[in-house]
């Protein structure tokens, strides 16, 4: 996300890898979502549910599960949570950790999702 002041339009950045072999593993899709934030800082669900309705590209989160709440993120657009394969949030480069719904998202973040 980009933004300096909370008044302003935020955007954010968000890249799903999918969980394939490293050989046939697609190209992290880049998404930018455009929202008025209502203070210095979000949560991730509420991101995402920006995401789902105005991306650009278009499409980028279809779908997100739990649709609401502050549990874990156990599906996003169909992929869900297997064993160990979980869907994981890095904010500005750090180390990935399991996705949360209530994880804090500051104005100017960055997000990553990967599933892994």
């Amino acid at each position: 996300m980009a933004c300096a002041e909370p008044a302003l339009v935020q955007s954010c950045t968000v890249r799903a890898s999918p969980s394939l072999p490293p050989r046939s593993r697609k190209s992290t899709k880049v998404c930018n979502v455009a929202f008025t934030p209502t203070g210095t800082t979000t949560d991730l669900g509420t991101v995402l549910a920006a995401a789902s309705t105005a991306s650009t590209p278009a499409g980028c989160v279809t779908s997100v599960v739990p649709a609401s709440g502050t549990g874990t993120i156990t599906s996003i657009n169909g992929k869900a949570n297997t064993g160990s394969a979980t869907w994981k949030v890095s904010t500005d480069g750090s180390a990935f950790a399991g996705a949360t719904r209530n994880k804090v998202i500051g104005v100017g973040d960055t997000i990553a999702l990967r599933f892994s």
